[in-house]
């Protein structure tokens, strides 16, 4: 399995490498990383399966929405699995005409999701499970030919799978998980399992 993280990060670029390290650990896989601006259609012909990271960018500005509009394309044309994490949710999002909004109050810390959808991305965790959370920003609504799998207290729009393709996004942070919290890591594991089965 051939697997890219794409780092969507401008100035904390080594939370990319974090997230590189966890989908190994996932996947057995070694990720390449490609920076989100360097990505082409012909560079991601080479994999099975994108990673897009977070990001301290916003893309409720307009500049910002604009530099990352190639891969928003990009994004619905890969033909392989596609996991967006916080910022690579809202990316999809944005991609199959989702809004992205401005959160009341930002969320940083573990918070409690509960599940609506018991997807293969959830198998063998209880409900609630418990994952990390850093964001400001919040995809508004579930987007048409997707389906909504988790929510929260302090996002409704915490995961979601599209109907037929393999494309998920999870507005948490997969990647920030420990022994004593290991949810994510177990939703990252899963993800993987759930391509290896498909390929």
């Amino acid at each position: 399995m051939r697997v890219v993280v794409v780092n969507n990060y401008v100035v904390s670029r080594w939370k990319a490498t974090i997230l590189a390290k966890a989908v190994t650990e996932a996947s057995g896989c070694k990720p390449e990383i490609l920076d989100y601006g360097k990505v082409a259609t012909e560079s991601l012909r080479d994999f099975d399966v994108m990673i897009l990271s977070g990001s301290d960018a916003n893309l409720r500005r307009p500049n910002t929405a604009m530099r990352y509009d190639e891969l928003a394309e990009l994004v619905k044309n890969f033909p392989g699995a596609i996991l967006g994490i916080c910022f690579g949710h809202q990316l999809i999002g944005k991609a199959f005409g989702g809004a992205v909004v401005e959160m009341k109050k930002k969320t940083r810390g573990f918070y409690r999701l509960e599940v609506l959808e018991r997807d293969t991305l959830f198998h063998g965790l209880p409900n609630p499970v418990l994952v990390y959370e850093s964001h400001g920003k919040a995809v508004e609504e579930i987007m048409s030919g997707f389906i909504h799998l988790a929510r929260s207290d302090k996002c409704d729009l915490e995961a979601f799978r599209h109907e037929i393709k393999p494309i998920f996004g999870v507005q948490f942070h997969p990647e920030w998980a420990d022994d004593l919290r290991p949810h994510g890591s177990i939703i990252l594991r899963n993800f993987f399992t759930r391509c290896s089965n498909a390929t």
